[in-house]
């Protein structure tokens, strides 16, 4: 399973890409956003001051970039949610060996650098927190007769693939959650700490049984806001983005999977988020905002979810993409990675 580095995307093809979509006019800069860690994006300003996003689409999720497209699509019907207009969806061809989209590039930088560069005081970012909780709920409001994917044909079946839960659609929450954590434990490493994996597979069915859901029908869940995927200018959201991951899920799992976001640092450590030390803020500061705009646009009852679940998300997400990691990390970082799957794991199983 390719790493978005591995991709052979050549600085000559990324112009190609750009001229065929834009012939009257020159790129000027091409800059990689390193932050994207499973697919190659660039930056790229044309000779008439306008920017743009291209984001190549890594080849092992075939349908991501239709999902992305897709869950935009509704997001954009139903919610006041500021999006990028769209401005070419290619998918593979003989000219272009993978698909990928052109966006424009909405004004502003994420909340994560804004943080980091201390271009925002605690109220402020408090403020922002209870829009995005706002946001959050409009999504939650629309609801479908089923949970999983939105595209349910995605071909999957080939020996690489590792994949559980895309493709697949279910009647149930809890159907849903376990296929969604078995997706997560094999995401791109089905071999990584063999000996953690069948004591994993033995929490996800028992989580899955007594898993607890309110809502009858499966929600739009983003399963991805955090501080790097919302763009502010201005102290006011510009954007949030990358919806590639979105799916037909629980309200209460989207809504602690995103205040865990909130505390959190940079996937893949279990360091403190720098929001959380750098701001002077604590989790219930976070939650209470979030909270507060969340039911602002959401009125039906959250379930209660433990802390514990979130640290054993965590942890499925650290092991199901340890190759990954590693790869693009330094040794140092590798080790203190390795270093917190062993006393996460002690956590959550032992």
């Amino acid at each position: 399973m390719p790493y978005k580095s591995q991709i052979p995307l050549s600085e000559k093809q990324i112009r190609k890409i750009i001229q065929d979509h834009f012939p009257n006019e020159k790129s000027i800069r091409i800059s990689e956003i390193e932050k994207s860690f499973v697919n190659p994006v660039y930056e790229f300003k044309l000779s008439n001051n306008e920017s743009y996003i291209l984001k190549v689409n890594n080849p092992e999720w075939p349908l991501k970039q239709t999902r992305e497209l897709k869950a935009m699509t509704i997001a954009e019907k139903n919610t006041t949610i500021p999006l990028p207009l769209v401005i070419a969806d290619q998918l593979t061809t003989d000219t272009h060996p993978f698909s990928y989209l052109i966006f424009e590039k909405l004004p502003g930088k994420d909340l994560r650098d804004i943080v980091e560069q201390n271009l925002i005081t605690k109220k402020e970012f408090l403020s922002i927190v209870r829009k995005v909780g706002f946001h959050l709920g409009e999504l939650h409001s629309i609801t479908f007769d089923y949970f999983g994917d939105f595209c349910v044909k995605q071909e999957n079946n080939s020996k690489k693939s590792s994949n559980y839960f895309w493709g697949k659609q279910f009647t149930n929450w809890a159907a849903c959650f376990k296929a969604f954590c078995y997706d997560m434990l094999n995401w791109v490493d089905r071999t990584s700490f063999p000996n953690y994996r069948k004591p994993l597979e033995w929490k996800i069915n028992e989580l899955s049984e007594k898993i607890e859901e309110p809502n009858e029908n499966g929600c739009f869940v983003h399963s991805d806001i955090q501080p790097t995927n919302i763009l502010i200018k201005n102290g006011r959201i510009t954007g949030i983005i990358d919806f590639e991951w979105s799916y037909a899920g629980s309200p209460s799992f989207d809504f602690h999977l995103t205040k865990a976001g909130f505390y959190f640092s940079a996937f893949p450590s279990l360091d403190e988020s720098i929001i959380i030390t750098q701001l002077d803020m604590n989790q219930e500061e976070i939650h209470k905002e979030l909270l507060a705009g969340y039911q602002t646009s959401y009125k039906k009852q959250l379930a209660n979810i433990s802390d514990e679940l979130f640290d054993f998300v965590w942890l499925l997400y650290m092991i199901g993409s340890w190759n990954w990691s590693v790869y693009s990390s330094t040794l140092e970082e590798s080790k203190a990675y390795e270093k917190g799957i062993h006393e996460l794991f002690s956590k959550v199983i032992l």
